[in-house]
């Protein structure tokens, strides 16, 4: 009986095993997971090469997860086991205080090869743009990720990198090509700013962006910097689009969390947006068609396109340059009423050059601003050049 009831529940481990594997197989691959904002791994291609470096086998095996049958449910099912367990840190998201996950960076997750090209990149950019339009026009502002800010909702003893040495090492950089008085200039530090603030809601509990409260305390720093005075937070008009709003972060977990709130803010003022030249265009910087997408972040200048225009009506010649990443959505409406037009653009997905924009639209003043996992590691930075 007790070996019949064995080779019973092998033949259903079996069944259970491989008929999940066929299945995946069988079913058509999704190229995208609105879930987690990313590509999916594809079936790779087989050939004596890509068998014999390990290749074919490596790419297969992502595959297989990323085409998995049911893996939403299987994330979840994977964290509520690993949380009875008591794991504090689950597919590299922690679960930290007051309900916030937060990802998880440590140094070893830092590709140092990739860092060494992007700080010449950038340093580079800063300097280049510095002789053309002069040290008063020219900002970088490389925002720290929440691991960093809010340290202390973090659990005991969890390792996270040291992002101060961002704004410090491309400082250096910038320093020896100009001087470390301009090099202090070009790079707006904002992170003890963002950390004084760290008790206030400024980034969102299941996504890895900052709230447009985060932003607006940045934004302070960015207007000094340049001798702008900041508009005062109580003439934004603060509404709130959503309070349903899960995150990236909360993706890759798919666990029991509050969701997120979205806040807009406005300041008053009319603005037209123009998606990829012209491809799709909004009367405001907030796309509420988004609201009804997965993606509900996308409501920020209508999410992620390689170029995005915003013209206003305060008519005073200056036109703003922002090279980016997602990261300058929430802030772009809080900072646009300073200039006559701001246009963004995502490297990722951008196939013009940079001097060719800013030739193109008489630009006056850039910016470049993205978050500090995204500056350490994209490998698009080398677009700065061109």
């Amino acid at each position: 009986m007790k070996k019949r009831l064995n080779i019973l529940t092998c033949v259903i481990f079996c069944i259970f095993i491989f008929g999940f594997t066929i299945a995946s197989l069988v079913t058509k691959p999704k190229e995208y997971s609105e879930r987690e904002r990313r590509y999916l791994e594809q079936m790779p291609k087989l050939s004596k090469e890509t068998f014999l470096n390990g290749e074919f086998t490596s790419k297969y095996e992502t595959y297989i997860t990323d085409q998995f049958v049911g893996r939403d449910q299987w994330i979840r099912i994977k964290t509520i086991v690993e949380r009875m367990a008591g794991k504090q840190d689950i597919n590299n998201v922690y679960f930290a205080k007051d309900g916030y996950l937060i990802e998880k960076v440590e140094e070893q997750d830092l590709d140092l090869e990739q860092w060494e090209k992007n700080k010449k990149w950038l340093s580079d950019f800063l300097v280049k743009y510095e002789e053309k339009l002069g040290k008063e026009h020219v900002r970088a502002l490389f925002v720290p990720t929440a691991g960093y800010v809010l340290e202390e909702k973090l659990p005991p003893y969890a390792p996270f990198i040291n992002q101060g040495i961002i704004n410090q090492e491309i400082r250096e950089l910038v320093g020896k090509k100009v001087s470390d008085e301009i090099a202090s200039q070009l790079i707006v530090d904002v992170n003890q700013n963002l950390k004084d603030k760290s008790y206030e809601y400024i980034y969102y509990k299941t996504d890895h962006h900052w709230t447009s409260l985060g932003a607006y305390y940045a934004y302070e720093v960015w207007a000094k910097s340049l001798g702008l005075t900041p508009k005062p937070l109580e003439e934004y008009k603060q509404v709130v689009a959503t309070s349903d709003f899960y995150g990236t972060i909360y993706n890759k977990v798919n666990t029991n969390v509050s969701p997120d709130q979205i806040t807009l803010f406005d300041d008053g003022q009319d603005y037209t947006v123009s998606i990829n030249m012209g491809e799709k265009e909004l009367n405001s910087m907030f796309d509420y068609e988004q609201l009804e997408s997965v993606d509900k972040y996308s409501i920020f200048l209508g999410g992620n396109n390689a170029m995005t225009q915003v013209t206003s009506s305060n008519k005073n010649g200056k036109k703003l340059l922002v090279v980016k990443d997602s990261y300058a959505h929430t802030m772009v409406p809080i900072l646009a009423h300073h200039f006559e037009e701001v246009v963004l653009v995502d490297l990722r997905y951008l196939n013009m050059g940079l001097e060719e924009i800013v030739d193109q639209f008489g630009i006056t003043d850039v910016l470049l601003l993205y978050n500090d996992s995204t500056v350490m590691s994209d490998k698009n930075l080398v677009k700065l050049g061109k």
